[in-house]
């Protein structure tokens, strides 16, 4: 965990140049936002679902940095045991489309790391496709989904029954239900003393001026990288060419 604290404490002192002192103060609401934005690309860059970010800031990863995202991986379901059940079960092109949601309230979704189907016939991993091309892949002889073969497609889009994701799975036969894992979205950090907009805006659930502090769920040892990628993203927006700079540098060396 990052304690938000300390993360608000190294925002301001990197934001600031040493001695100077020239860039205002903001307000911890928009510290909290400028952290939040930050932890959303840490987790696309050291996800390699983003490459292009990796270079922006300065990173060079050639795989998926496990340690870097471990408190962020979650289970699909309890086991094989225990597979996810589908919520809708369809046809299309002569092939069975069941309907899984991705994450929940608590755990919501934002990038896969694998998904496979339980099946009578062992587990069978799923080829993810581009809504675009589904359906060539769904008429080719050699990409279209076979429980014989082991190969089955899906898509993920947004779900049938709310404004989440969903990821729709094809395959020839029955299938038992979903397992794999997956990447879910960091907790969003809230210092406190304030009333967030969506409090404001009549939603209970979420922090108001009296609310504990809610620190972020990266690992404790790079809570210091999202304060970085926070720091340049903010410089960027100031127009602080010189000081962004410097941080690539010293993010080229450091990580």
């Amino acid at each position: 965990m990052c304690n938000i604290q300390r993360q608000h404490i190294q925002f301001k002192q990197r934001l600031n140049k040493v001695d100077s002192n020239h860039n205002k103060d903001f307000p911890s609401a928009f510290i909290d936002d400028f952290l939040y934005e930050a932890s959303l690309d840490y987790v696309d860059v050291f996800s390699g679902n983003n490459p292009q970010k990796a270079l922006l800031y300065g990173f060079e990863v050639d795989q998926m940095r496990i340690d870097m995202l471990s408190t962020l991986v979650v289970d699909i379901a309890s086991g094989d045991s225990n597979p996810l059940q589908p919520t809708n079960v369809t046809n299309e092109y002569g092939y069975f489309k069941y309907e899984f949601p991705l994450g929940d309230s608590d755990n919501p979704y934002m990038h896969k790391v694998r998904f496979y189907a339980v099946t009578n016939c062992g587990n069978v991993g799923i080829e993810i496709e581009q809504q675009d091309d589904i359906n060539v892949v769904l008429t080719d002889s050699y990409q279209k989904p076979s429980l014989k073969w082991k190969t089955l497609v899906g898509v993920i889009k947004k779900s049938s029954i709310n404004d989440k994701s969903s990821l729709f799975v094809y395959s020839d036969e029955e299938i038992e239900g979903l397992n794999g894992q997956y990447l879910k979205r960091p907790t969003k950090p809230f210092y406190g003393n304030y009333d967030t907009l969506e409090f404001i805006s009549g939603e209970s659930g979420f922090p108001q001026a009296g609310s504990p502090p809610i620190n972020m769920d990266i690992p404790e040892t790079y809570c210091q990288v999202v304060v970085d990628i926070a720091v340049k993203n903010v410089s960027g927006n100031l127009k602080d060419y010189n000081h962004t700079n410097y941080l690539q540098q010293k993010q080229q060396i450091n990580y």
